[in-house]
């Protein structure tokens, strides 16, 4: 039931995919991989999406949680293939799905890492993922993202994301209460593009009567909603070039109308929410932990989910403004702890179509008993961003570009002109002695003069 003090672990959205897990047992971290799929075609050339034709490919993610004691999330950090390295014989990420080591035979180039198909051989159950362990190396101290949580009074009171990409994108949530503690607001800024996304909650008796979506460009001007958002109002990752664009959004009219939701709560627990204004008007029905159990829409259409015996989804429709997405989950694995370790997922296309999209692996940290040794939550020193300003020779063209990479000539004294451009990116900041930062890097500023 959707109640204000618990309201955001179910709704809490970062930027780098964390929300609630429902997870069972004292953890106290986890990860979790992510590895492509490749689709192998069957005897008569045919592609056939049926589940002995999925093959795991490399690991492209990975993202790792950690807990406090009370199981709230501290931190979490996520790297992605760019991260990884690759060691021993043939790439170690490659594995294979235990349901088609009957069928797929092949060997792997030691070169490329890819597979290669041929005769009737069949590869050992040894190369399954989960009996080899997470058997990956990240080869770089910092991973591409991050999220820091901060704790109030019991109360998740802030989320602070950054990248480690330039000018990556960085985000801000804010969450504020009632003097009941009942939640008030929750504020998405994001730092490149000013863009902010604000869910004002109304609440009776600690349960949520009804919320209110708004958003705002850089400018503080009031705006329609973005086309990119997902369901629950979030606005989506994106690249920079979405980012950017999304800062000039169209200001809202004068007759427009906030998107709203509506709680209607039954005596078993389950409850009912009313969208207005979102493109949809949708009524969605949940039962009594939280689960979608179906969509309903205006013209009396229903979109039904399902989940497993463990309460874990298997098939959810997510009715958006302009099109349903559709998800798949199958081959769940489980740990004595009834968390789920592994398993595969497949999305709709654009014609409606399920197909295999990637495996999920997870293992867990448990306080009381089983450990790991991990890569991530170390103590990051960010590796420094070069501030290049390219000048031509009499002084007069100026412009200033970011890179990881070291040209001209280091300056010393920066001079006012300078300073200002620098205040302009988003993370900037200096200490007053000549230090530098940019998203936390240490920025090193140097001159290149440009030959007429």
């Amino acid at each position: 039931m959707r109640y204000c003090y618990i309201m955001m672990a179910a709704m809490m959205v970062a930027p780098i995919g964390v929300s609630a897990q429902n997870l069972k047992g004292n953890v106290e971290s986890y990860e979790t991989a992510i590895n492509n799929v490749h689709l192998v075609k069957g005897n008569n050339g045919v592609l056939n999406l049926s589940s002995d034709t999925v093959v795991d490919g490399p690991v492209a993610s990975l993202t790792a949680v950690l807990l406090d004691k009370d199981g709230r999330p501290v931190r979490s950090e996520t790297y992605r293939k760019d991260n990884f390295g690759v060691g021993g014989v043939g790439g170690p990420f490659f594995s294979l799905s235990s349901d088609t080591l009957r069928q797929i035979s092949g060997r792997i180039d030691t070169e490329t890492g890819g597979m290669v198909f041929f005769g009737n051989t069949v590869w050992p159950e040894a190369l399954h993922f989960e009996r080899r362990g997470f058997d990956y190396e990240i080869s770089w101290e910092e991973p591409l993202m991050w999220t820091d949580y901060k704790y109030q009074d019991g109360k998740l009171v802030q989320e602070s994301t950054m990248g480690n990409q330039i000018i990556s994108q960085s985000y801000t949530t804010t969450y504020e209460y009632n003097n009941d503690g009942s939640l008030k607001s929750r504020v998405l800024e994001n730092k490149v593009s000013g863009r902010k996304e604000r869910i004002d909650y109304y609440c009776h008796n600690g349960r949520i009567d009804s919320l209110e979506i708004s958003y705002y460009n850089y400018m503080g001007t009031e705006t329609v909603a973005p086309s990119s958002r997902n369901s629950r109002g979030n606005i989506n990752n994106g690249n920079i070039n979405n980012i950017v664009a999304s800062a000039a959004s169209t200001a809202a009219p004068s007759d427009f109308k906030r998107e709203r939701h509506y709680y209607t709560y039954n005596p078993d627990g389950t409850y009912q929410i009313r969208y207005l204004n979102d493109g949809t008007d949708k009524t969605e029905y949940y039962d009594s932990s939280d689960r979608l159990l179906k969509t309903v829409l205006p013209d009396g259409s229903v979109y039904l989910n399902q989940y497993n015996d463990q309460g874990d989804p298997v098939l959810v429709r997510n009715i958006l403004r302009d099109k349903v997405d559709i998800s798949k989950y199958d081959s769940y694995r489980y740990d004595g702890h009834g968390n789920w370790t592994r398993r595969r997922v497949f999305t709709s296309d654009e014609d409606g179509f399920l197909i295999p999209e990637h495996v999920e692996y997870r293992r867990f940290c448990y306080r009381d008993g089983e450990k790991y040794e991990s890569r991530a939550f170390r103590n990051m020193k960010l590796k420094p961003w070069y501030a290049h300003v390219i000048v031509s020779p009499d002084n007069k063209d100026m412009e200033i570009h970011i890179q990881q990479f070291s040209m001209g000539v280091e300056m010393k004294d920066i001079d006012e002109d300078i300073l200002n451009k620098l205040k302009m990116l988003p993370g900037f900041e200096s200490d007053g002695n000549g230090n530098y930062t940019l998203e936390g890097h240490p920025l090193i500023i140097s001159k290149i003069v440009v030959a007429e």
